[in-house]
């Protein structure tokens, strides 16, 4: 596993053969395949967006809203969505 740290990287690595897959932002690949790398996105079966929850310290419906991010998270929910 190799951790980026800047959003050069994972192209980088790719076309130098350091690693075989990555996380990336889009635009990163689109500009290397533009320069002539063989780089493509793989969307099938792809996370296309995250999203973060958070509960704000001393919230006074902490507990409610920590069921919500569970149910949000749930493998069911998830399908729906």
């Amino acid at each position: 596993i190799q951790w980026w740290e800047a959003g050069a990287q994972p192209a980088q690595w790719l076309a130098a053969g350091d690693v075989v897959m990555t996380s990336t932002y889009t635009g990163r690949i689109a500009d290397a395949h533009r320069a002539g790398r063989n780089l493509a996105l793989v969307w099938q079966g792809s996370l296309y967006g995250m999203d973060y929850w958070a509960v704000v310290k001393g919230s006074k419906r902490g507990a409610e809203a920590r069921r919500f991010i569970a149910f949000a998270n749930a493998p069911d929910a998830q399908v729906r969505y």
